[in-house]
C-alpha cells in the first residue's frame, strides 16, 4: 500500500505518482486494506486544533503554556484503535507526569533585608513538537 497522507481535503496518496493503478493480484489474492480508522482523523485533528501548513504540507500546534495539558487530554480521548507513536520527549507527557522540587534558601543580607535563592529542580520539562507520528 502506497503511504496516505490526511490533507484538509481528505486522504492522498504521497509521492510523485498520485495515480492508484491497478495491478494483477499476485497468485489470485485480492488485497483489501482496513480503513476503519482513518474515520477518527478528521475529529481528531478538530480537537487538538491543528493547523495546516500549505508550504512544508504538514499539520501543526501551536505552542502555548497549556500545550501539554491540552495534548494529554487529547492523547487519552482517542479511541483505542489509534496508536500514536512518539518521540522519546514526547513520549513523556503520556508515559509519565512531570514532576519538579521546588526550594527556597533565605539569606539574612541586613537589617530589613533579605537574599532570597529559589531552585527549581525537574527531571524532564523540555518538550519539542515535532516527532508525531499517528498510526491508524
Amino acid at each position: 500500500m502506497k503511504p496516505e497522507r490526511f490533507t484538509p481535503t481528505g486522504w492522498e496518496v504521497e509521492g510523485g505518482n498520485k495515480a492508484r493503478g491497478n495491478s494483477e493480484p499476485a497468485n489470485g489474492i485480492v488485497i483489501v486494506y482496513d480503513r476503519a480508522a482513518q474515520k477518527y482523523l478528521p475529529s481528531a485533528i478538530e480537537l487538538l486544533e491543528l493547523k495546516w501548513q500549505n508550504y512544508s504540507g504538514e499539520w501543526t500546534l501551536r505552542l502555548i503554556k497549556k500545550t501539554p495539558e491540552l495534548f494529554v487530554s487529547w492523547l487519552q480521548s482517542l479511541p483505542p484503535e489509534i496508536e500514536v507513536l512518539l518521540d522519546k520527549e514526547l513520549a513523556t507527557l503520556r508515559d509519565a507526569p512531570v514532576s519538579g522540587n521546588v526550594s527556597l534558601d533565605v539569606a539574612e543580607a541586613g537589617i530589613d533585608w533579605f537574599d532570597l535563592k529559589v531552585a527549581l529542580k525537574a527531571s524532564d520539562t523540555i518538550a519539542n513538537a515535532a516527532g508525531i507520528e499517528i498510526a491508524a
